[in-house]
């Protein structure tokens, strides 16, 4: 009965060994992510501040005229920029979460 008590905690503990493998690599595999969307975040406000200058060019270049080629073109930058930053969040909301899920493994 204690070698079957034995095996048991040795389940149990080779278990939890492994839910925090699995915990270590969740988490760093977030922490990659976090970065990736903090960079993402950046480039982001760098291609707004752009868009934002060539906006104020439009602008003043309004009474010249500028052609609807560069407007569509600016219109596109805008969107992919902020699919981009879609996918980047929705990845690391995944992590997050099975980062959570993993917590509470370890909890129980």
């Amino acid at each position: 009965q204690e070698a079957a008590i034995g095996m048991k905690y040795d389940y149990a503990l080779n278990d939890v060994r492994t839910l925090r493998l699995e915990y270590s690599i969740i988490e760093s595999r977030m922490k990659k992510e976090e970065d990736g969307r903090h960079d993402s975040e950046n480039k982001l406000r760098e291609k707004s501040l752009q868009v934002e200058k060539l906006k104020q060019e439009l602008e003043n270049k309004s009474a010249s005229g500028i052609s609807m080629t560069r407007a569509e073109e600016i219109s596109k930058g805008l969107q992919d920029m902020a699919d981009e930053k879609a996918e980047v969040e929705e990845k690391y909301i995944k992590i997050y979460s099975e980062m959570n899920s993993l917590r509470f493994k370890l909890i129980e």
